[in-house]
């Protein structure tokens, strides 16, 4: 598997993902870090918008970044290569989809080394552990979804897992920072994250604890799910895509 997963990087080598991947967040790091520099905020406002901003990004871009990984299969034959090549579909799946999980954490690393490393030098602002690593969890929420942007991006290219994920963000803003999203969020995975840190950051009382890990276990019971059925599909899918 981890030949597989190396395989699956090696294939953006040389194309516009990788570059995007780590100048973006380095980037959204630097843009956060100026905007509130002069404002007098106080350090739990400032990482508590950088990580909810940070999250709202990700979720919309990895709407772009998943039918980017699978367009070059897509140009090489409509995946016509990578079904008949003998190794299981299967592996195949699993593989990508660690892939992108990997990127997302190198992606995360590199936005909040930058943003903690230029507040702490030129702020003086030091996050505490807890909150940091809380907050530093909080993206894992986004994992269930990178398994449906997959299917997505096989079906439907750029069109659908761009649209699914302007939905999947909309909502997420829409239901996460507002009251009404209250009684339904739990039922709403792309909006676990963003509902946790708007509403929890900063009040890690026991409360607060128990539900984070609540989640987080129906995230991984979630992602196991959707990647077990959608792997059962992968296998038996013929490379057809329905809107490009």
């Amino acid at each position: 598997m981890i030949q597989l997963i190396n395989a699956q990087f090696k294939k953006t080598h040389r194309t516009a993902i990788q570059g995007i991947s780590w100048s973006l967040p380095f980037l959204y790091a630097v843009i956060v870090f100026f905007y509130f520099v002069g404002r007098h905020s106080h350090p739990r406002v400032i990482y508590s918008a950088f990580f909810l901003g940070f999250i709202v990004c990700a979720e919309f871009a990895l709407s772009i970044l998943v039918p980017m990984i699978y367009a070059a299969e897509r140009s090489a034959g409509n995946f016509a290569n990578e079904l008949r090549i003998g190794v299981s579909r299967k592996r195949l799946w699993y593989s990508r989809f660690g892939m992108l999980v990997l990127m997302l954490i190198g992606i995360e690393l590199v936005a909040v080394v930058t943003f903690i490393g230029l507040e702490t030098i030129f702020a003086r602002h030091i996050l505490g552990i807890n909150e940091l690593v809380y907050a530093c969890l909080m993206p894992f929420f986004l994992i269930p979804i990178i398994v449906i942007y997959q299917v997505m991006a096989c079906l439907f290219s750029y069109t659908g897992t761009l649209i699914t994920g302007i939905i999947f963000t909309l909502s997420a803003i829409l239901l996460g920072t507002t009251d009404l999203g209250n009684q339904i969020w739990y039922w709403v995975p792309w909006t676990w994250a963003v509902k946790l840190l708007y509403q929890g950051y900063g009040q890690f009382n026991i409360g607060f604890r128990h539900l984070y890990w609540l989640m987080a276990l129906v995230a991984v019971i979630l992602t196991l799910s959707e990647l077990i059925l959608s792997s059962v599909w992968y296998n038996r899918w013929e490379g057809i895509s329905k809107m490009e």
